[in-house]
């Protein structure tokens, strides 16, 4: 008499059930750290182009302009000046009149909700003295500021402005002398 047999054991079930939860936690895990990365340099291009804009105004209009960034009610704000004493935008001259408004304040412009304007939670080391930012530091820093100049040449201010999505962090660099505005992925 010959016995056929069908199906699986449980043991047998367990394990694949175990395997399949594994391999979809390793999809899903994978997924989003790819969402986090899109979202951070979308919203890094984004900035960029708002920095770029206004280097083309300077070189353009051969004037010193200058971006000040400002944070109300947790969201980050930019508003142009124009350097009308040729000192760079300052905010001592902001506040005399010196150097007037052109545009702003506006938003920064957003991507997906997962993505800010922030330094990664945790802490995060400054990609070029290695050193940690002390907890509450600026996401954005031009020197001791958050006002980015641009000069009718296309130079400005050398500073970073730091995207955060989870620990993916994307930095829009201007380098100053160059006048080079480029966007970094740094991974955790």
């Amino acid at each position: 008499m010959q016995r056929w047999e069908s199906g699986q054991t449980l043991p047998e079930v367990i394990i694949t059930v175990a395997i399949l939860g594994i391999l979809a936690q390793m999809v899903v895990a994978s997924t989003d750290g790819m969402l986090r990365r899109a979202a951070a340099r979308e919203l890094a291009m984004r900035i960029k182009v708002v920095l770029r804009g206004v280097q083309q105004n300077a070189e353009m209009l051969q004037s010193n302009y200058g971006i000040v960034f400002s944070q109300a009610g947790g969201e980050w704000w930019y508003s142009v000046y124009n350097d009308t004493n040729g000192n760079g935008v300052l905010m001592s001259d902001i506040k005399s009149g010196i150097d007037t408004l052109v545009d702003g304040p506006r938003p920064l412009p957003r991507a997906f909700t997962m993505a800010h304007v922030a330094l990664p939670p945790g802490g995060f080391k400054d990609p070029d003295t290695g050193t940690d930012y002390p907890p509450g530091a600026s996401p954005i820093r031009f020197g001791t500021s958050a006002i980015c100049t641009f000069t009718p040449d296309g130079t400005s201010s050398p500073g970073s402005i730091y995207v955060s999505a989870g620990s993916t962090v994307v930095v829009v660099r201007c380098s100053g002398a160059g006048g080079n505005i480029h966007v970094e992925t740094y991974s955790p």
